[in-house]
């Protein structure tokens, strides 16, 4: 990548997820991983009962539900890939604190 940047990974369908550019000290995520169980599920209505006119646009999750006919019971298949994310992030970050003390 340019200037630095580094990609670190991609998703399963080949899309961008993460990347890094170290001498700026910037981390770019491109996913929701901070969402819990039902958070996509919660946004997608509350997304579906704002925009009744463009209902047809709205793009159903896909890849969440156990039972994606009838939309129910979401998937919570990241839970251990956000706590270990999240938690690799607070380490560095307590580190790069130290360092500067």
């Amino acid at each position: 990548m340019a200037g630095g940047a580094q990609e670190i990974a991609r998703s399963q369908t080949g899309h961008l997820f993460l990347f890094t550019h170290p001498a700026k000290h910037r981390t770019f995520l491109f996913a929701h991983l901070e969402y819990g169980r039902n958070a996509l599920k919660e946004e997608y209505q509350r997304e579906w009962q704002a925009k009744v006119a463009q209902r047809t646009l709205l793009a159903r999750p896909q890849h969440y539900y156990l039972d994606e006919t009838n939309q129910a019971q979401p998937d919570f298949s990241w839970e251990e890939t956000q706590r270990i994310f999240f938690q690799n992030w607070l380490d560095l970050v307590a580190r790069r604190k130290e360092e500067k003390v």
